[in-house]
């Protein structure tokens, strides 16, 4: 699997430091170095990709079960302060105008973080609408 990676952040022509580590039922990959914000890519997409693609060949190298992780210098941490913070201000306006509001579109993971961040206001309720990759939260009253 390190090997895969390291092919294909070359490819990428990005100069990188990769660690990995397998931590109970994850593969951690860990991202360091000047040119991390490239891998990082927008909104974390080319992150999100590069994991994908990562579990794909771990999917068919292991029959241990395993959950692919890529991390670059602390991004996913930072981007999940983010949108607590985003959903908190949301939540915050749809109170105060009583009207829905519908979130940019957003990854799987980047959804739960937003669903999970407003569970337990009982003032309002959360959904996925749309359809991939245009999947977005709607935040609303209940």
């Amino acid at each position: 699997m390190e090997s895969f990676l390291k092919h294909v952040i070359e490819q990428m022509n990005v100069r990188v430091n990769l660690s990995c580590q397998v931590e109970e039922d994850r593969f951690v990959v860990s991202l360091s170095g000047q040119d991390v914000a490239r891998v990082i890519g927008r909104h974390g997409q080319t992150l999100n990709a590069l994991q994908l693609l990562a579990q794909g060949v771990l999917n068919r190298c292991t029959d241990r079960p395993l959950h692919v992780v890529i991390d670059a210098e602390g991004y996913r941490k930072r981007r999940e302060e983010t949108l607590v913070r985003l959903a908190k201000n949301m939540a915050k306006k749809a109170i105060q105008t009583g009207q829905d509001i519908s979130l940019e579109p957003m990854s799987a993971w980047e959804r739960k973080v937003i669903h999970t961040a407003l569970s337990d206001d009982e003032r309002i309720q959360t959904f996925s609408a749309g359809a991939e990759p245009y999947r977005h939260v709607v935040i609303s009253l209940k």
